[in-house]
C-alpha cells in the first residue's frame, strides 16, 4: 500500500511491510480481551499521529476505523511513534504502532496483535503498513546511497 507522492522528484523504496499493533495501557479492560478487534476501540480514546506526519500513517488508521464502522475519537496528536507510547504510557489513550516499539519496554503499555477478522461482522481490517524511503530522485550522492544501501541492509535483518 504505498501512498502516491505528489512530486515527481521524490523516490521510494519499500524497505518492508509489517503489521501495526495496538498499544494499550496496561491494566486497561481490553488489555486482556482473548481476541482484540478494531471494533472494541471505537469508543477509546486514540493517540494519533500528527495529520502531516508520515506518509499516510494517520490516514491508513483513520480508515481503518471507518472500516470498523467508527471514527477514532482522538484525543492526543504526537509526531513520532516514542511520543505516541509514552503517552499510551500514561493513561491517555490507546494507539496502532509498529512491533518495534515493544523494545521501549516501558513496562505499563501491553501490545496486542489485533486480529483481521471479526467473528461478529463480516468486516476484514487490513493492519499491513509499509515502511518507505524517500529520497530526491535526481540527487542521489554517494552518501544518500549508502544510506540507502544501510537501510536496506538493516530491515533485512
Amino acid at each position: 500500500m504505498i501512498p502516491k507522492l505528489s512530486t515527481t522528484h521524490v523516490s521510494t523504496s519499500l524497505l518492508k511491510t509489517e503489521t501495526l499493533i495496538a498499544a494499550i495501557p496496561i491494566g486497561h479492560k481490553l488489555a486482556s480481551t482473548d481476541e482484540l478487534t478494531m471494533e472494541l476501540l471505537a469508543n477509546e480514546p486514540f493517540i494519533m499521529y500528527e495529520p502531516e506526519a508520515g506518509a499516510g500513517i494517520y490516514n491508513q488508521i483513520v480508515g481503518m476505523c471507518q472500516t470498523a464502522g467508527f471514527t477514532p475519537h482522538i484525543s492526543q496528536h504526537a509526531r513520532h511513534m516514542p511520543t505516541i507510547v509514552s503517552l499510551v504510557a500514561a493513561g491517555m489513550g490507546v494507539s496502532l504502532v509498529s512491533p518495534a516499539m515493544k523494545r521501549m519496554n516501558l513496562g505499563r503499555v501491553c501490545y496486542r496483535e489485533l486480529a483481521t477478522h471479526s467473528a461478529s461482522t463480516a468486516i476484514t481490517t487490513e493492519t499491513r503498513t509499509d515502511l518507505l524511503l524517500a529520497h530526491r530522485t535526481n540527487e542521489i550522492s554517494m552518501l544518500i546511497q549508502n544510506f540507502i544501501d544501510a537501510a536496506n541492509e538493516s530491515t533485512a535483518r
